[in-house]
């Protein structure tokens, strides 16, 4: 096997020729609960959404616990908006992330006086804790506590000193600890890196913190201003890289939390677009083409950054990846998402690998944190997964840019996917389907300006050679040989992101069957139709796979 392979980029400009070296270093895997998402009623039951959600790699749903909704006075309990949201994720397949919010104007206290200034209020926040905690232990396995905590602006309202936030958080985590031990719990959902590394010190500082924190959570979005211009939310797409760059290099590695970005999109604004759907509360950026390069830039600088898990802001509407209900209608986002697990192979079980470019990074970038990840007008990325290597070139420019790659396996065939404004749903479809080429054989391709392009390169051996059941998962084909037809049978003992695939032997993905949560259980698929040859069937349930061959004479 190559050590690295050369991608050789060509630019318009009468320069040296750029080289990106992608090589076997890995600098993320992706684990079972790397890819979530904000829940939204009326989704989560409803049949149409469910079947658009299922091809994206999906596993958590962030949810919001409101004191002020479900406990409003000392005495008064109110769970039914709660169980029917919890309800209908479980139900879906999802795991709940549920965020216990800090409620500034609980039953006790205004924005300018908070109620965590009042000690009976302060005691009801551990017993509250505790209760919602009890109630879902069977449903509920992450927590988070806090969402954008004022611990920086003691002028503003809500302020709640770090130390305080400290506190209570560690009260609240203990409370549900009792309910729930094995519980995984975190916070505090501010702001992007140094806000959330500050918080976590105060934590691990406090006597039980260590033992109460779990991960560390956090928000960012590149925009504030309507005025920020394309280039300029582009620019800062490395923050998500440098945030989580910035909280591990705080927190060390000593007690080594985990870091959870719980809510990432383009921009912030709560205005309305002003189009004629009725979209309320958005820059029309966060929806729109634009807005699945940077889905597709924060999800690759973030997890190669180090973030563990990504809860995107969120499911539909303005912020969403869907139009509002009844429709469900995909935006580009969806299809930016779909084209990363599919061609990108960005799912459960993969791995980023280091991919470096002789192209200076580009100056004057608004770093974050301190932080000096390398930016690129063309940005590259690797995946791996037990089928090959996929190569995400993303055109952050409004140019087209002229790139040449070298094939890493001179037996494959690779091919070529793009996303851009021409290209929503059919980026899931190749756009030419190269022949074999010898080994360093260079490919030219033309990126369109602010486009992704996924490479894809097939591993014939590595694909074949997974034929041993993994633990727990069952692949049976009958009848292989066959002429007509036949089933595939899938036997799990777990739950989890389960994907039923077909392979060519040169390592080319020919359809998926099933994709998307599922419990434990047995199935029964047929196969499409397909021409004479042999192939493979692919069984994984969140990072463990299957493999069995399949023929079809004449």
């Amino acid at each position: 096997m190559r050590a690295a392979f050369l991608i050789l980029l060509l630019l318009a400009a009468p320069a040296a020729a750029q080289t990106i070296t992608v090589s076997d270093e890995v600098t993320a895997t992706l684990g079972p609960e790397t890819f979530g998402i904000q829940y939204h009623r009326n989704t989560y039951s409803a049949l149409l959404a469910l079947e658009k959600l299922a091809p994206l790699p999906l596993r958590g749903v962030r949810i919001w616990a409101y004191p002020s909704r479900f406990h409003p006075t000392p005495t008064t309990w109110d769970w039914e908006e709660l169980d029917t949201m919890i309800t209908e994720a479980v139900a879906a397949g999802y795991d709940p992330w549920v965020c216990l919010f800090q409620a500034e104007t609980w039953y006790a206290g205004t924005p300018e006086d908070p109620w965590w200034h009042d000690a009976d209020a302060r005691a009801e926040w551990a017993r509250t804790a505790a209760a919602l905690a009890e109630r879902y232990a069977d449903t509920v396995d992450r927590w988070i506590v806090f969402d954008e905590i004022n611990i920086l602006h003691p002028s503003r309202p809500a302020y709640m000193s770090p130390t305080l936030a400290a506190e209570l958080y560690v009260e609240a985590a203990e409370a549900i600890r009792q309910s729930d031990p094995g519980a995984q719990i975190g916070g505090p959902s501010n702001f992007a890196g140094w806000e959330n590394g500050y918080w976590a010190q105060r934590v691990l500082a406090q006597p039980g913190g260590a033992e109460a924190l779990d991960f560390v959570s956090s928000n960012l979005f590149l925009s504030w201003d309507a005025d920020d211009t394309n280039d300029e939310i582009l620019s800062r797409t490395i923050w998500y890289e440098e945030a989580a760059t910035k909280m591990r290099d705080m927190i060390g590695t000593a007690d080594d939390p985990a870091l959870v970005l719980d809510a990432y999109n383009v921009s912030a604004l709560w205005t309305r677009d002003g189009t004629p759907t009725g979209d309320l509360w958005t820059d029309p950026r966060n929806v729109d083409t634009f807005g699945g390069v940077v889905q597709t830039l924060a999800q690759l600088h973030a997890l190669q950054g180090g973030f563990d898990t990504l809860l995107r802001w969120e499911t539909l509407g303005g912020f969403g990846i869907l139009r509002w209900y009844p429709a469900f209608e995909e935006r580009p986002p969806y299809w930016a998402w779909r084209l990363l697990t599919e061609a990108g192979r960005l799912r459960p079980g993969a791995t980023l690998l280091r991919a470096e470019t002789t192209e200076p990074p580009l100056p004057d970038l608004p770093h974050h944190s301190g932080q000096n990840a390398a930016g690129h007008e063309v940005q590259p990325f690797a995946v791996r997964d037990a089928t090959g290597t996929s190569v995400v070139l993303v055109n952050k420019t409004e140019a087209s840019r002229e790139v040449t790659l070298l094939a890493p396996h001179a037996s494959v065939r690779p091919e070529v996917y793009r996303f851009d404004a021409s290209r929503h749903a059919s980026a899931l479809d190749p756009i030419r389907d190269l022949p074999a080429v010898a080994t360093d054989a260079p490919i030219a391709l033309t990126l369109p300006g602010t486009s992704v392009t996924v490479v894809s390169f097939g591993t014939a051996a590595s694909t074949a050679s997974e034929t041993t059941p993994a633990d727990g998962l069952r692949l049976t084909v009958a009848p292989t040989p066959y002429r007509e037809s036949t089933r595939l049978g899938i036997e799990t003992d777990r739950g989890g992101h389960v994907s039923l695939t077909l392979w060519s032997v040169q390592g080319r993905r020919i359809a998926t069957l099933m994709e998307g949560p599922r419990s434990a259980g047995t199935a029964s698929v047929a196969v499409p139709s397909l021409a004479p040859g042999t192939y493979l069937a692919r069984l994984c349930v969140d990072a463990a796979c299957v493999t069995q061959p399949l023929t079809r004479t004449r």
